[in-house]
């Protein structure tokens, strides 16, 4: 298990679901899409009701259900990321103590990309073959909500996000800082785990 990295308050070592390598080349969208087929797992990559992404990867086991919002570079564009993540964690949080519309549209957004012509599309809406829109809304009402910012840092030199002082950027620093306060007020758990470059 990889685990939360401690930096000014961000916390102790905390476990957060096994991420597979990133190999060399590869984008997002594809790193996003190898974790179709794995068992307790929905990618939810590009699904964005309310233009609102609630995660790229969704992982649970018997208490916590982990929302994964991967990110390529350890950078200034780690603003925006927080922001997003804080916005659907404000979203989901507030679905999971109505009714759940948001989270039935997020189901329902999925399931439509069911006869796709694309492989993968197509694939990622069989999704829904596997789980209930019913379960589905369970899993976030019956569990632990871990939001997980899932790094894979870019850069040549091999840095480990444990050692926080490797990475010069100020701004996605504040910004992880920012956001777990944001999270804590939310009263949802917050966890940033490195992905490792697999050359």
């Amino acid at each position: 298990m990889l685990g939360l990295f401690c930096y000014q308050g961000l916390g102790t070592y905390k476990p957060t679901p096994d991420m597979p390598g990133w190999a060399t080349g590869e984008t997002e969208d594809t790193y996003n899409f190898s974790y179709l087929n794995e068992n307790s797992t929905l990618v939810l990559h590009k699904i964005t009701p309310k233009n609102i992404e609630p995660c790229d990867i969704l992982k649970w086991d018997s208490e916590n259900l982990y929302l994964c919002h991967v990110k390529a570079g350890f950078n200034n564009k780690m603003r925006e990321v927080c922001s997003q993540i804080q916005i659907s964690a404000s979203i989901i949080k507030e679905a999971v103590s109505s009714k759940g519309e948001y989270l039935k549209e997020i189901y329902k957004l999925l399931k439509k990309k069911i006869d796709n012509d694309d492989v993968l599309i197509n694939s990622q809406g069989n999704q829904t073959l596997k789980i209930s829109e019913n379960d589905f809304v369970k899993l976030f009402k019956s569990k632990n909500l871990i939001f997980v910012m899932a790094i894979c840092d870019t850069n040549p030199k091999n840095r480990d996000l444990k050692n926080i002082k490797q990475f010069r950027s100020n701004i996605a620093k504040i910004s992880l800082q920012r956001l777990n306060r944001d999270l804590m007020g939310l009263n949802v758990g917050f966890r940033v785990t490195q992905i490792q470059n697999k050359n």
